[in-house]
């Protein structure tokens, strides 16, 4: 059995009776004398006594002095049954053993928390990039419906000079592209032409110049003119003039002019089917893509610069505009869902660190 011992710490001198009486004589005599006998009693204690605790609590085994014997230092008094407290110990120990790792699960506890935050702190800063691309792509979304609606404004197709229109080649109810030319517009009042002349002539000693074509006459001017003569077959001396004309009826195509100018008191002539050679011709095509809700043009017909030549049907655009919008709507949703996810996480992380506070509570309390 489990046991223990209780010896003495110091030196106890004990009579076998504290009050036992003492006589003392204390006189001096000589043979002869009468002696007197005096008799005292009084307790007798020890100048040095200690009281004796055991320091672990149990049943007594043993006893191994009796009471007034004399002990030494070291002396063993008693033994002691310490099972209980051995158990106790064991018990205790245990206890601190449990608690250790309900520390260090804690400890690990926090590890994984503050692991969770770091974690989640990234995700806000993943959902921040997120949330900056979208405002990025939402930007280039509302620039192109800007472009779209400005679109609006090119529906109408306008003469961007005046002319007459030629090589028509659409209809109403017809669809057109931003690549199909719909007709031509040519400045008919602003041309020139070539013609040959029998003559032997400079261009300074030319005083007028001019064609004839039914009853209309054209005065022009020299636009170039060849610097020499040559002979035809008959040995007629000739010489080519371009003659550049702006007037306010134009000039018929394919139909023969008659030329005429007249040099240093001389006339010449000349006749000739003509192709006038027009300075403006510009190609008509749409700005934007759909059917031609209205045209109000023909071929040949004289328009001028800003002249509704056709108008396209607004259908593509609103489509287009409404798809824009759509895309809008759907990012902003996009990133007010990612703003609602960084407020919920941040709502965890807040939650982990009041987790962590209870932990390093828990912590202080199993350490007591």
């Amino acid at each position: 059995a489990a046991g223990a011992v209780i010896f003495i710490p110091g030196i106890l001198n004990n009579e076998e009776d504290s009050s036992a009486t003492l006589q003392k004589r204390t006189s001096i005599v000589a043979q002869g004398d009468v002696v007197q006998t005096l008799g005292s009693s009084a307790p007798i204690e020890s100048s040095d006594t200690e009281n004796i605790k055991s320091k672990q609590s149990g049943e007594v085994l043993e006893i191994m002095v009796e009471d007034s014997d004399i002990v030494d230092v070291g002396t063993i008094i008693m033994t002691l049954d310490t099972s209980s407290t051995d158990s106790s110990i064991e018990a205790l120990e245990d206890q601190i053993e449990t608690k250790q790792d309900q520390i260090d699960d804690k400890n690990d506890s926090i590890d994984s928390k503050y692991t969770q935050i770091a974690d989640k702190q990234e995700d806000i800063t993943s959902m921040y990039e997120d949330i900056a691309d979208y405002r990025e792509d939402a930007q280039n979304i509302e620039e192109e419906a800007d472009e779209n609606e400005e679109l609006r404004s090119d529906l109408e197709i306008k003469a961007p000079v005046s002319g007459s229109i030629f090589n028509l080649s659409v209809s109403e109810g017809e669809t057109t592209n931003t690549t199909k030319v719909i007709a031509t517009i040519t400045d008919t009042n602003s041309y020139s032409v070539e013609m040959t002349f029998n003559a032997s002539v400079l261009e300074k000693e030319i005083q007028t110049v001019e064609i004839r074509q039914l009853s209309n006459i054209f005065v022009g001017h020299i636009e170039s003119i060849s610097g020499y003569t040559y002979k035809d077959e008959f040995s007629n001396e000739k010489v080519d003039i371009i003659i550049s004309f702006d007037t306010e009826t134009a000039l018929m195509e394919r139909a023969t002019v008659t030329g005429k100018i007249e040099a240093d008191g001389f006339t010449y002539y000349s006749n000739k089917e003509i192709s006038p050679y027009y300075d403006t011709v510009e190609n008509i095509v749409s700005e934007v893509s759909g059917e031609i809700l209205k045209l109000n043009i023909s071929e040949k017909q004289y328009v001028t610069e800003g002249d509704v030549l056709a108008i396209i049907d607004s259908t593509s655009i609103d489509e287009n505009a409404d798809s824009l919008h759509s895309q809008i709507e759907n990012i902003q949703s996009q990133i007010d869902n990612l703003y609602d996810s960084i407020e919920s996480v941040n709502e965890d992380i807040e939650q982990y660190y009041e987790d962590i506070t209870d932990f390093q509570d828990d912590i202080l309390s199993l350490e007591e």
